[in-house]
C-alpha cells in the first residue's frame, strides 16, 4: 500500500473466497498500533483499489 503521503508498506494477506468465485475476499485481523490492519477493517470500502 502506498499512502497519499508516499509511505509505502506491504503485507501478506490471505484470500479467503472460494477458488472459482468472481470475486475474492480477504480475512483480515486488526491489529491494536498496526499500519495496514487498521485502515483495511475500520476505512477500506468494498470496490475501492489497493496497489
Amino acid at each position: 500500500m502506498t499512502a497519499e503521503d508516499g509511505y509505502s508498506t506491504q503485507r501478506s494477506y490471505s484470500i479467503a473466497s472460494a477458488p472459482n468465485a468472481r470475486g475474492f475476499e480477504l480475512t483480515v485481523q486488526r491489529t491494536p498500533g498496526g499500519e495496514v490492519s487498521p485502515y483495511l477493517v475500520d476505512e477500506f470500502v468494498v470496490g475501492e483499489q489497493l496497489r
